[in-house]
């Protein structure tokens, strides 16, 4: 029915994509920070492979847009979507972190997906 469609169902709608739009930012960027070398060579437009971005700006850009994420999963009080947003930090971490077991898009099966 259209009203479903209340001021406060597009606040829970609003509230979980900024959450979701921190995590990105969060994803992209560490994806970002640990491919430089990789990027100067593919992706020369990106702000911390062209040099736009420091190392240190990006690692600020990155952990921050982690906490506003997690910070707004907690405010909201929404369960699911705090869930959903600690597996794409969990799964976007391991996806770029070059550690032992880490890293997964060294495999073509998972980077696909």
């Amino acid at each position: 029915m259209l009203s479903d469609f209340s001021p406060l169902f597009f606040t829970g709608v609003l509230e979980a994509v900024v959450a979701a739009f921190f995590m990105n930012i969060y994803i992209a960027g560490l994806n970002q920070l640990t491919d430089i070398d990789i990027d100067k060579v593919n992706k020369q437009y990106l702000p911390l492979a062209s040099g736009e971005y420091s190392v240190g700006t990006g690692a600020i850009i990155v952990i921050s847009s982690a906490i506003l994420s997690f910070w707004l999963g907690l405010i909201v009080g929404s369960q699911p979507l705090f869930l959903a947003l600690f597996i794409s930090f969990v799964l976007g971490t391991a996806y770029s972190i070059n550690l032992p077991l880490l890293r997964w898009k060294r495999f073509a099966m998972v980077a696909a997906m």
